[in-house]
């Protein structure tokens, strides 16, 4: 990082309580034209400040509502809460409101396979494999990924297989193991863009993703849908 600025944003109004969605794509921020008057939330695209959306606070109760804090994203990026005060307002029965605004059209990443049915391995013809799971939500596709090792170590994904579809059942022919050695291989949803989660270890740390692999996308976790 140099400290250069990137874009500035700025048309007269109050801009303040900036907060980034956790893919880093979007700023949702709250703001006013000017003091005493009505309140809105906006977002802003992450990467130039374009504006995407704007959603006004209406005056309640013979106030005006501004945010009363940080805006905050859903886990998946698909809502933003926003909580207000209402500045004016009645003191007889004072209250505030809770927003809860649609963030994205865009579907949210893929998740991880095998989450609603565990997977299962069968023999098949030869060296093949058959594998039943539960595919990965939101996934247009899947991917296996695979390497051999003589025992536990690291993981190094030697190998892919592309193009798995979204059904239940697969095919895997790995070949036939050396002596001593075993194949380890995953299942991994994705979409045109991206692909999700590997699995995680029993102490819940991501396992490495792929890279260089022929059907291998930039990979998004925070933001994937849920089973």
């Amino acid at each position: 990082p140099d400290g250069k600025v990137k874009w500035t944003v700025g048309d007269g109004s109050i801009i303040d309580q900036p907060i980034v969605n956790k893919a880093g794509t979007l700023v949702a921020a709250g703001g006013r034209a000017n003091f005493g008057e009505p309140g809105f939330v906006r977002a802003y695209a992450a990467t130039n400040g374009a504006v995407r959306w704007t959603v006004p606070l209406a005056s309640e109760s013979g106030g005006t509502q501004i945010l009363a804090a940080r805006p905050r994203f859903s886990n998946d990026d698909r809502t933003v809460y926003v909580g207000t005060a209402i500045l004016g307002g009645g003191t007889i029965d004072p209250y505030s409101s809770l927003y809860a605004i649609k963030a994205t059209d865009l579907a949210a990443a893929p998740g991880e396979a095998a989450i609603t049915r565990p997977m299962t391995v069968r023999k098949g013809t030869g060296s093949s494999l058959l594998l039943d799971y539960g595919p990965a939500c939101n996934a247009t596709d899947h991917t296996l990924y695979w390497f051999s090792a003589s025992g536990p170590g690291p993981m190094a994904w030697a190998g892919s297989v592309c193009g798995l579809g979204t059904g239940a059942t697969a095919t895997f022919d790995p070949g036939t193991p050396a002596v001593g050695s075993a194949i380890f291989f995953v299942v991994v949803g994705h979409n045109a863009t991206v692909e999700g989660s590997y699995g995680r270890s029993f102490t819940g740390v991501e396992r490495p993703k792929a890279t260089g692999m022929t059907c291998s996308r930039p990979q998004i976790v925070a933001t994937s849908c849920a089973p």
